[in-house]
């Protein structure tokens, strides 16, 4: 597990080093509140 989080958090500084954002979800959110998911990535879109 740890090794999974230094991996995303290598993966994270690459991709803001390139000047995108990441955010991220939980399967739960994904899977329970889709609307309230989607409406925060349109935040970050706009």
């Amino acid at each position: 597990m740890v090794e999974t989080r230094l991996n995303d958090a290598e993966r994270e500084a690459i991709l803001c080093d390139l000047g995108l954002t990441v955010i991220r979800f939980s399967n739960h959110c994904v899977f329970n509140s889709l609307e309230e998911v989607l409406s925060k990535i349109k935040g970050h879109l706009l």
